[in-house]
């Protein structure tokens, strides 16, 4: 099987990020076969606060670092 691993860099980017992980989400590969890391560069806004809300009810694997 293929697995994909997908790394997403964030910091500050509260503004954004919403839209990538929708993107990621909504991708039609087969969830059980994504992973998502992010890596979170110390945000001082509610970067990382979107993520963890956005992929709370999500089937993809995902490490948060």
């Amino acid at each position: 099987m293929i697995k994909v691993t997908i790394g997403l860099c964030v910091k500050n980017c509260e503004a954004t990020v919403k839209y990538a992980i929708d993107s990621i989400i909504d991708q039609d590969f087969p969830h059980e076969l994504i992973e998502l890391i992010v890596v979170d560069g110390e945000s001082e806004d509610r970067t990382l606060s979107i993520i963890k809300k956005r992929i709370l009810n999500a089937d993809i694997h995902t490490k948060i670092f």
